[in-house]
């Protein structure tokens, strides 16, 4: 048996723990790896760092593969990352393959044993030199505490999505705060939000992105697996389960959401299946196709409007055997092919507003830390009074009114942000960059997702564009937070002006009104981006305001 330390002579700069929360595709770092057998029946397994974690470690894989093939369970062994007690910790102590190694206090890995040479993709033999790269896996990342109003821990272990809990998190347990230095009442408010419900409406994108499949153990749709939304329906045939955590046998599958045909003719529509197949469009109480005992190729006609929103829901089961499903169209201009996912569009479900699914790769301050969280539900934070303050600007009402009777006289400015040349060179397209919440693989947005300020893009005369890391989200979520985004970063006006003793308590942050007679405003909104006393004084003095207009909404465009 002969163990390779893959990190040996690694510059410690290049090695760093990714800080992750919510669910994520992770590679990793090889460490390790070990051979025992000879060839070709040679085993090779792989220890691989993840990431960092604090207090009660991470949750855990959802899938893993190496080179794109899958391993079971059986075949690998997971480690949360918590603070190791000792050697024989059964936990986080000690592992039986790498017995000489430490126990890794606060690092997730996973030891997996790679194809062997019953499977394909077997490693070369000599893992030194041919290093055995390849390992990924889908994870629910750090686990930690829930906190109510009060600061008093309500529920433990918790996979954090919430931006409020990955806030609080990241305060006490990277920063080490005390509870005096949070305002819990606050967060309490935020993660309440966050937690709202809402239905999306797809049909609002100029695109589709497939429809909402739900995967079941049983033939009858008995245990809801896993749900996701799918581009197109077509499945080969195989002997595997076409989603994680699926048995490749003895399933069913409903997807469900709307069809947009692009010609107002005549479709052929095809069903190919293995097993049972149904499909229904329009009329959700008779379906087309009904061959739920059933396997082959099945076709029902369809006489359809152009680019009118039809309802559409297809099923599917497969007992015993190769698995197999194609859904087709064919009409007179159309040639057959598989529906593609520019005309499929999700069921509209409800969903929580906002959630977080971030991760840190690189080494960054707790500001930006706060920062990235926030931007994940529309969010700003303020430290007043000695408590750090969290909220979502979107929900926020007008904390105060500038006008007349508390404006120093004569230091009232309005003017535009940019200049004319600025303008010409500002962004006027923003690109999500993440990975989409509801694909199968976690990959990343396609289409992408794009949020388009058309009046800077005609004085600009072209598109010139900015990505913008929203982390994992959903379409949806991911568009919201781009709106937003777009909307801090292209107000157009600022107003300046000095305030009197009693605006002390206007903080950056916050949402307010102005009425001024010399500009003709009425409780005008704006978001205050700078407020400073204007005196080193500590008593109450004259402060010195910058304000951004919020009022204004720009419109969205998606392509």
């Amino acid at each position: 048996m002969t163990v390779v330390d893959h990190l040996k002579g690694k510059e410690t700069d290049e090695l760093f723990l990714e800080v992750a929360f919510g669910r994520h595709v992770i590679e990793g770092d090889l460490a390790k790896s070990v051979v025992t057998g000879a060839s070709p029946t040679h085993v090779v397994k792989i220890q691989q760092m993840l990431g960092e974690a604090f207090g009660k470690g991470w949750f855990g894989p959802v899938g893993v593969w190496f080179r794109g093939i899958n391993r079971a369970a059986a075949k690998y062994k997971f480690y949360p990352g918590i603070k190791s007690p000792g050697d024989g910790d059964a936990t986080q102590g000690i592992d039986s393959v790498f017995d000489k190694d430490t126990p890794h206090s606060n690092t997730a890995w996973i030891r997996v044993e790679c194809p062997n040479g019953s499977e394909t993709g077997i490693p070369a033999f000599d893992t030194k030199n041919d290093p055995p790269e390849g390992l990924s896996g889908i994870y629910n990342c750090q686990l930690g505490d829930i906190y109510d109003d009060s600061g008093t821990i309500v529920t433990t272990d918790e996979l954090l999505t919430n931006p409020a809990d990955v806030a609080v998190f990241g305060c006490k347990e990277i920063r080490r705060y005390p509870n005096s230095r949070l305002n819990f009442p606050a967060l309490e408010a935020l993660r309440v939000a966050c937690d709202q419900i809402e239905t999306p409406d797809y049909t609002t994108l100029p695109q589709g992105l497939g429809l909402t499949g739900r995967y079941y153990d049983g033939t009858a749709f008995n245990t809801l697996k896993s749900k996701r939304f799918d581009p197109i329906i077509q499945y080969e045939p195989s002997t595997g389960a076409p989603a994680l955590n699926l048995t490749p046998t003895g399933f069913s599958v409903r997807w469900e959401g709307k069809i947009r045909f692009r010609y107002s003719e005549t479709y052929t529509l095809y069903l190919t299946h293995n097993d049972g197949g149904r499909l229904w469009i329009n009329n959700l109480s008779t379906p087309l196709i009904d061959q739920w005992g059933t396997t082959g190729e099945h076709t029902a006609t369809f006489a359809a409007t152009a680019d009118q929103w039809y309802d559409i829901k297809l099923e599917w089961n497969n007992a015993a055997g190769d698995s197999q499903f194609k859904f087709e169209w064919q009409s007179a201009s159309q040639p057959r092919a598989v529906v593609p996912q520019d005309r499929l569009y999700p069921k509209n479900e409800s969903a929580k507003r906002f959630e977080c699914h971030a991760a840190f790769t690189g080494r960054t301050n707790f500001d930006e830390f706060l920062r990235q969280v926030m931007l994940s539900c529309n969010g700003g934070f303020q430290d007043a009074d000695g408590k750090l303050k969290f909220f979502c600007i979107d929900d926020l009402t007008a904390s105060f009114t500038f006008d007349e009777t508390n404006i120093v006289k004569n230091t009232f400015k309005f003017s535009p942000r940019y200049s004319q040349q600025d303008l010409l060179n500002l962004p006027n397209r923003y690109i999500a960059e993440g990975r989409d919440l509801m694909n199968r693989y976690l990959g990343k947005f396609d289409p992408k997702v794009i949020y388009d300020v058309p009046e800077l893009r005609a004085i600009a005369g072209r598109s010139i564009s900015e990505t913008v890391y929203v982390g994992n989200a959903t379409h949806w979520q991911a568009l919201k937070n781009l709106e937003h985004y777009a909307k801090l970063k292209t107000a157009r006006n600022i107003c300046e002006f000095e305030g009197m003793p009693e605006t002390l308590g206007v903080l950056p942050g916050d949402l307010v009104t102005v009425t001024h007679e010399l500009s003709g405003w009425t409780n005008k909104p704006f978001l205050c981006l700078e407020a400073a006393d204007k005196s080193i004084d500590s008593a109450a003095d004259e402060r010195i305001f910058k304000l951004l207009e919020w009022g204004k909404e720009t419109e969205s465009e998606e392509k």
